[in-house]
């Protein structure tokens, strides 16, 4: 744990911070003051960090050795994966699955991975809230496989609340982080310029590692189909059929995202959280209202109306698709548990069922299948 250990320009660090962290004008006598106290701090402490021209400093770590692609602004997205502390030590944030364990503060629905963080310009960046100013930054510095940690000082940290420690389970030791000087240590595992021939290339790749291959029963773009139980007896779903079902979503990973099989919440120890305790554990049903629905881009309907029409009644399968079928978009959504990324593909098993089937029967099929 760093600790603070010299007193600057009479003041010590504390009593800066809680004096001046709202002191925002450059010019001002207070933000000169903490400005001065930010970098004896850094000079004293981590004197290789270099300083660069916006304020912030950089120590690399390491060096990628994956060939040079620059990030390129409102254009490139960067797969990271950080720890944000403040300057005592303690951990605000953290992607990092065994560091949340250590802090006690790990959730078996938090979903750690590495962010997938756009580059946003500079006015973008504060509007979206996912960067503060002074990662912005130090975007331009990082490349492929850099590891690295970025000091940045308040007047370019978290000003507003932002979705890195909300509701997503990445909070840390539970510390105010806004408003005051932070440190980052980050790595960059990817710089992405063409995020959908991405996501696209990964979800081809789940079919063909998955599944042997491609499967033939490809729904639409991006939306491929296998069966794995099969009633050769059953008839095929038509649009003006009501159809019952169970099903789970999950990431590529196969961490569960939703289900209305109470089993299988319960094996992935998500039975007893706040979020799922608003699930509905029970067959749904899925309408011919539904059916024309699904017509429609951007609606909750809008795959499972793909996907039930290719499918039988007695049918289980599994699907892979892109994001953008999917109600949350590819956009995301920072604000579910779990927190689901942009351009982050889903991958879901789906039981449909016969009217005469019972729901233990269906619902213990779906569980020994997943």
């Amino acid at each position: 744990m760093i600790r603070i250990k010299s007193v600057v320009v009479g003041l010590s660090l504390v009593v800066l911070l809680g004096m001046f962290s709202c002191a925002k004008d450059p010019s001002s006598i207070l933000d000169g003051a903490e400005q001065a106290t930010f970098q004896a701090w850094i000079k004293k402490n981590d004197p290789q960090a270099e300083k660069k021209e916006s304020g912030i400093y950089i120590k690399f770590y390491e060096h990628g050795n994956l060939g040079i692609i620059v990030p390129k602004v409102d254009q490139s997205w960067l797969q990271l994966n950080y720890s944000l502390s403040m300057f005592d030590g303690s951990i605000a944030v953290t992607r990092d699955s065994s560091t949340s364990r250590l802090l006690g503060s790990w959730s078996p629905t938090t979903h750690f991975v590495d962010d997938f963080v756009a580059y946003y310009s500079k006015t973008t960046a504060f509007t979206y809230g996912r960067i503060c100013e002074g990662l912005r930054d130090a975007f331009q510095y990082l490349r492929i496989g850099d590891s690295a940690r970025i000091y940045i000082p308040s007047s370019l940290a978290y000003i507003d609340a932002s979705p890195l420690s909300d509701n997503s389970g990445y909070v840390g030791q539970n510390v105010d982080y806004l408003n005051k000087p932070i440190y980052i240590n980050v790595r960059v595992k990817d710089i992405i310029n063409h995020p959908v021939e991405w996501e696209k290339n990964k979800v081809q790749d789940y079919a063909r590692t998955r599944w042997g291959q491609l499967s033939k029963d490809s729904i639409a773009y991006g939306i491929y189909m296998r069966v794995i139980e099969d009633d050769p007896k059953a008839l095929p779903i038509t649009a003006d059929s009501t159809v019952r079902y169970f099903f789970a979503e999950r990431f590529l990973d196969h961490q569960l995202v939703l289900t209305n099989v109470e089993s299988v919440a319960k094996a992935a120890k998500y039975y007893a959280t706040a979020a799922a305790s608003r699930w509905n554990y029970s067959v749904t049903e899925f309408m011919p209202t539904d059916f024309l629905e699904a017509k429609k881009d951007s609606t909750k309907q809008h795959l499972f109306g793909k996907i039930f029409l290719k499918m039988k009644a007695g049918q289980t399968v599994e699907v892979v698709s892109l994001s953008n079928w999917t109600s949350t978009g590819s956009s995301g959504d920072f604000t579910a548990v779990p927190q689901i990324l942009p351009y982050e593909p889903r991958v879901y098993q789906i039981r449909t069922i016969k009217w005469s089937d019972s729901k233990k029967e269906a619902d213990l099929n779906l569980t020994k299948l997943l």
